[in-house]
């Protein structure tokens, strides 16, 4: 096994994949890792045969948005399950004005940082 590629032209690669990660706000990334793979695979020799990548750009964002679709939706419901949960143990306390209701769900928003180990005056704005 043998690597046969120019540091030079991987080098190239790179930096104009990162310039276009910039100019597209990150959506190149998809196509600089199939560039990526490509040049890898092609320069890399097993029995004097090079790899062939045939992986395409498109495929690696539509398998992005396919995780977006399934795992947005479960985050979105785990984060109205939490704030259902808060919103009854105030109704449970007996909570009488808004106000009141506010501070509590605040102070809820509060606990949940505290266990994931943030406190509020140190996160960055």
């Amino acid at each position: 096994m043998a690597f046969s590629g120019d540091c030079g032209a991987f080098f190239r690669l790179v930096a104009k994949g990162a310039a276009l990660e910039l100019v597209t706000a990150g959506f190149y990334r998809f196509w600089l890792a199939t560039d990526i793979c490509r040049h890898l695979w092609s320069n890399t020799v097993i029995d004097g045969d090079a790899a062939e990548y045939t992986g395409r750009g498109e495929e690696l964002l539509i398998g992005f948005l396919f995780a977006l679709a399934i795992l947005v939706p479960i985050y979105l419901g785990e984060r109205v399950l939490q704030s259902v949960r808060v919103y009854g143990l105030a109704a449970a306390a007996d909570v009488e004005t808004k106000g009141e209701l506010a501070s509590a769900l605040g102070e809820g928003f509060a606990d949940g940082l505290d266990i994931a180990g943030f406190s509020p005056h140190e996160l960055p704005l």
